[in-house]
């Protein structure tokens, strides 16, 4: 509290001392280097009021770079790659999310959405066994079968954003330990939250497997890995398995910076205060500046979505000999579920939720026609030539209704194939051409089409933000003294 009012003390004095009358605006003669040495400068000497071009640049690709950079959440990679393959992905994102943000913040919107599923899910499964076992006792009566077993996990962590999980690799994971706690009484299960139910939707647990005539038999001498699904773990769950790990595991493994987040926080704060402040005192923007405003509002809220996810952890749970026996009961014939599910993922041949899907693409179409219309407020821009200017109209236009029309032909893919397999499916299968293959023959055509002209709006959107700061309107220069103040990069 006193380092804050000092703070607004220091400021409210720099506030004053900038509107002191100093008589003409002095500056130091450049050119004389005796007049630099010997003459003394006034009491006080106010911030300039205007900013270089070098100064635009440097705060934009600086406040751009660690939005992007510091707002990324990966899933637990694979394993064979190292870290120069880890970082090499991190790079990847960052460069989908200059170039498309909303192609890493609806992975944000999505990975949040079932963490939080996953999580209630758990929960309330945990309160019915728990329940259940409060409910069976009975204490004249001994039972000689073992209770069921809430598998805890606290192995200790070592360890792309978004989505379904990579499966690890084939070079093994840490060892899992032993001494991993495991309770046998049954009146006692976990209580989960958001951070593990991140955990789990990364891929955050994993056994090793055989793969045995189509089938993965989970063994601890296996020299394969398995990432445990959601749905893998929700349904040990509900036979009485419950997959775990300490919350304060994860803080400690993960590699997410307080500190870092704060200060990029700062710098966002300041540029967003600044450009209202610029705005309202009537100065011009840069494009470049709306452009970054963008992708600012994107990164803080992936930072919202991803408060409680883990971060850069780069080693998953392996589920111990003892977790390993009870995951390889519980499966049974599930192996071969298994198996089909990691061999038909996205396929449109399987049973698909309608209202999930599009619910899906609607929050796509408001993403990206939200991308493009922020960039269409800079309509009457004043740009270097007439042509950058057509240029960009094109391009902002054509996100907006690319945003719309590839959704639209991807939904009526899925209709057709809907139609087809209730009418012709026989004739289909008889011809050995399945729908799976005509469902990506139809989205493959439509990528055909229409990506290299969205891809190519996309790249220009972004490189005439940077070219056109070479001919700007001389406002665009000009600053708001007070904000000068403001703490920034």
């Amino acid at each position: 509290m006193f380092a804050v009012a000092a703070f607004l003390l220091l400021y409210q004095i720099l506030h004053l001392a900038e509107g002191a009358p100093t008589g003409s605006a002095w500056q130091p003669d450049f050119n004389n280097l005796t007049a630099l040495r010997d003459v003394h400068a006034p009491a006080w000497v106010p911030q300039p009021r205007y900013r270089g071009t070098w100064g635009v640049l440097y705060s934009c690709t600086l406040t751009l770079g660690l939005c992007v950079y510091t707002a990324i959440h990966q899933n637990i990679p694979a394993r064979d790659g190292g870290r120069r393959s880890f970082y090499l992905c991190k790079a990847q994102w960052v460069l989908i999310a200059i170039f498309a943000p909303e192609a890493v913040l609806y992975p944000a919107w999505r990975q949040w959405y079932i963490a939080r599923e996953v999580t209630s899910t758990l929960n309330e499964l945990a309160r019915e066994a728990e329940f259940e076992a409060n409910t069976a006792k009975t204490p004249d009566k001994k039972t000689t079968t073992e209770p069921e077993m809430k598998i805890v996990t606290q192995t200790q962590l070592s360890g792309a954003p978004t989505g379904t999980p990579e499966p690890p690799s084939k070079r093994s994971p840490l060892p899992a330990q032993e001494s991993r706690n495991a309770t046998n009484t049954a009146d006692s299960y976990p209580t989960y939250n958001l951070a593990t139910g991140f955990y789990i939707v990364m891929g955050g647990f994993v056994t090793k497997c055989h793969l045995t005539d189509g089938k993965v038999v989970p063994h601890i001498d296996g020299k394969q890995f398995h990432t445990l699904s959601p749905e893998d773990v929700k349904d040990m769950a509900r036979e009485g398995h419950f997959l775990w790990v300490e919350t304060s595991t994860l803080q400690d493994k993960s590699k997410a910076n307080i500190l870092a987040k704060g200060l990029v926080c700062f710098q966002v704060f300041w540029m967003l205060v600044d450009g209202v402040a610029r705005k309202v005192s009537g100065y011009p923007l840069a494009i470049l500046e709306v452009h970054v405003f963008v992708h600012v509002l994107c990164a803080l809220t992936m930072y919202g979505l991803w408060f409680k996810k883990p971060m850069d952890i780069q080693d998953p749970t392996v589920l111990n000999q003892q977790e390993t026996a009870k995951l390889r009961t519980v499966m049974g014939d599930y192996g071969r579920k298994l198996l089909k599910k990691a061999s038909n993922l996205g396929s449109f041949s399987e049973e698909a939720d309608t209202s999930t899907m599009y619910l899906t693409l609607g929050i796509l179409v408001v993403l990206c026609a939200a991308y493009g219309g922020v960039h269409l407020s800079t309509w009457n821009f004043n740009f270097p030539t007439p042509i950058e200017q057509k240029l960009w109209r094109i391009s902002c236009i054509l996100t907006v209704a690319g945003s719309v029309c590839v959704p639209g032909f991807l939904v009526i893919a899925f209709e057709f194939g809907r139609f087809v397999e209730g009418t012709i499916f026989v004739i289909l299968r008889r011809q050995a051409w399945g729908l799976e293959t005509m469902h990506y023959a139809i989205m493959i055509t439509i990528a055909l089409i229409f990506s290299p002209l969205l891809l190519a709006s996309r790249f220009y959107l972004v490189l005439e933000s940077f070219i056109s700061i070479r001919d700007v309107p001389s406002g665009v220069y000009m600053t708001v003294p007070w904000a000068q103040y403001i703490p920034h990069i």
